[in-house]
């Protein structure tokens, strides 16, 4: 059977993408794609011809359907796009990283994100505290100490939440020398570990978790207020959990005692 080049399967699927979607959930005639696609019957044969040859399409007693390639190549290429979606939606964000920073696309994909501006210059730490309040465990990176977050982890430590955090030298002196007495609250709760690093990802990442439930937390910080991507998609939370459990690994834990 003859098969197109793969560049050639791409243009295919960019342009019949939702054809094939159409034909993965059921087989279909050519007289049901001619109107379901409001177009000529010489249209619907002429695309249907290539999508076969191409290895995508196959004819059964129901009609056409997808071949197993082709519901692979649709659903690939349906990724492709939600990433590509992520990726223009958070180039603001990612404008604010530098080159080569460790961030992987699928924490972009099916993310929202939420901006802070002069106007609304706590927004991001109010969405953080939202999540903080929510989660029955935190886990990840600090990058910020305010009276606010500090308040926010020390209620929700008392009251159950398990937190690990790694940050790094700058910022846990910070922590320790401000807010000595929030530290020691945390620390003797037993509910709470933190760790130094001293090579930290230019982002903070952390994973909020609430019995089944997990959301992946990104925060960016540049010249203005800086930002929020959170997003429970099962692939952000795998890549989420693997990212800070690594970071959490070759962080340094704290003397006790």
């Amino acid at each position: 059977m003859c098969r197109v080049a793969a560049p050639d399967v791409f243009d295919l699927l960019s342009r019949h993408a939702p054809l094939l979607r159409y034909l993965a959930e059921a087989p279909a005639t050519k007289v049901d794609l001619q109107e379901r696609l409001d177009v000529s019957r010489s249209t619907v044969d002429r695309t249907v011809r290539t999508l076969t040859r191409a290895g995508l399409l196959e004819e059964t007693d129901g009609g056409f359907r997808t071949t197993t390639a082709g519901g692979l190549a649709v659903a690939s290429y349906d990724r492709f796009e939600r990433r590509a979606a992520g990726v223009r939606d958070g180039r603001d964000v990612l404008a604010a990283l530098p080159a080569g920073a460790p961030l992987d696309v699928r924490a972009l994909d099916g993310a929202e994100v939420v901006t802070a501006s002069e106007e609304t210059p706590g927004r991001v730490l109010e969405r953080v505290s939202d999540l903080v309040d929510w989660a029955d465990e935190v886990h990840g990176t600090a990058t910020v100490v305010t009276d606010r977050t500090v308040a926010t982890y020390r209620e929700q430590i008392l009251d159950g939440t398990a937190v690990r955090l790694v940050f790094d030298a700058d910022l846990l002196g910070r922590l320790v020398a401000r807010y000595p007495e929030a530290v020691a609250v945390a620390v003797d709760a037993d509910r709470a570990e933190l760790r130094e690093a001293t090579d930290l990802p230019p982002f903070g990442v952390r994973l909020y978790a609430r019995g089944d439930e997990a959301v992946l937390g990104v925060t960016v910080r540049d010249d203005g207020f800086g930002a929020l991507v959170h997003n429970d998609s099962p692939g952000a939370v795998e890549w989420g959990r693997s990212f800070v459990e690594r970071l959490w690994a070759d962080a340094t834990p704290l003397p006790t005692g």
